[in-house]
């Protein structure tokens, strides 16, 4: 008996050594402090995290007939970073060594923001969970917002998200049954379902690393903090008003490159200011930065236009009192996200904040196939 266990931990050890890709660049998890170990802080946005969001979208698309719209993943799943150089099948599996299959779930635009919410977790060992995201979701966040009223722009395919609209999320089956107390996923506490594929989710990242050899972190965060001082209670801005715009989550904190200056605009006025990279432990405000700007007179709506010289993008749209026409453009309560000219108010179970494109149209073909 003694023999065959031998033989089998022979074999197993010879197959943990293969290699089965390359990367050219270390993909890594969060940490608490600029000399903490990577991986102990679950609340920041990490390279890692994100990747394996992508794995899991691309996956359900390349190789089964369900089409995801956003992947998802999250933080406790990841538990070793990923170095750079050949990567061999133990490694892989210490990154991802649950053996979850990956499926997806189907949920409104409604329920998705919520999820988002959901990533804070007051009470709780930890203050925040991240989401690790695809490359094709983006959101702005204000961290003086209360419990359950932070996220004020989620983006998916650069098209505002729409709350009555179907998207169908990837992800593991841990995470997608309402792991760690994401319970918008609605797969255990409501009536959306959980459509599991069989496929595994250390065979898809061997798959997915194989197929990119070229594969780096983004430069994009996927979150950015913005909150405003300056605004009134509705949201809006007076024309010719000072607007403070206080900036974070601009940076990784496990040791990828991070931004040195930011440049806000409003209207025609544009001022760069340096980032403050000090990590920030237990939650996701790492790359910090204030700008002070005036709102213009003659105009209505704005955009507030922010850039890190790392890559990060993110546009937040404000409507501005006094302005074009001289009389008031009221914000939704609660939000400055409108732009009055190519947007509407689109009902939301979390608040008015949410808007979509002109006509109430879903974002993609794919999403308004699956309502």
């Amino acid at each position: 008996m003694q023999s065959i266990v031998t033989s089998a931990e022979e074999a197993a050890a010879e197959e943990g050594q293969r290699v089965v890709a390359t990367v050219p660049e270390p993909f890594l998890r969060g940490r608490d402090s600029a000399d903490g170990d990577t991986g102990g802080n679950r609340g920041v946005e990490s390279s890692l995290n994100s990747l394996l969001a992508d794995v899991a979208l691309d996956s359900i698309n390349a190789k089964t007939a369900l089409k995801a719209d956003i992947g998802v993943m999250n933080a406790g799943g990841v538990r070793a970073d990923l170095a750079a150089g050949e990567v061999t099948f133990a490694d892989a599996y210490q990154v991802q060594p649950f053996g979850n299959p990956i499926g997806t779930v189907d949920m409104t635009g409604a329920q998705f923001i919520e999820l988002l919410e959901q990533q804070w977790k007051p009470g709780q060992s930890r203050a925040r969970l991240a989401l690790g995201l695809s490359s094709n979701v983006t959101y702005i966040y204000d961290p003086a917002g209360e419990q359950g009223s932070r996220i004020t722009r989620v983006l998916v395919n650069g098209t505002p998200i729409d709350p009555a609209a179907t998207y169908r999320v990837a992800g593991n089956r841990f995470l997608l049954n309402e792991g760690d107390s994401f319970t918008a996923f609605g797969t255990q506490t409501g009536s959306n379902t959980f459509t599991d594929t069989g496929l595994m989710d250390v065979d898809l990242f061997i798959s997915y690393l194989a197929a990119n050899p070229n594969i780096a972190p983004r430069d994009q965060q996927t979150s950015v903090g913005v909150h405003l001082d300056g605004t009134a209670e509705d949201g809006s801005v007076a024309a010719g008003s000072a607007i403070t715009v206080n900036l974070s989550s601009l940076s990784y904190t496990g040791g990828e490159p991070v931004p040195k200056n930011v440049t806000v605009t409003l209207g025609d006025e544009k001022v760069t200011v340096p980032v403050d990279n000090t990590i920030v432990a237990g939650n996701d405000e790492t790359g910090r930065a204030t700008a002070t700007l005036t709102a213009p007179t003659g105009a209505d709506a704005l955009i507030l236009h922010i850039e890190t010289d790392s890559g990060t993008v993110a546009e937040l749209p404000l409507t501005v009192t006094g302005g074009a026409t001289g009389e008031p453009e009221p914000a939704t309560p609660g939000s400055s996200s409108v732009l009055s000219s190519d947007i509407q108010k689109a009902a939301s179970p979390l608040g008015n904040f949410a808007y979509i494109l002109g006509g109430g149209s879903r974002p993609s073909s794919r999403c308004s196939s699956h309502g």
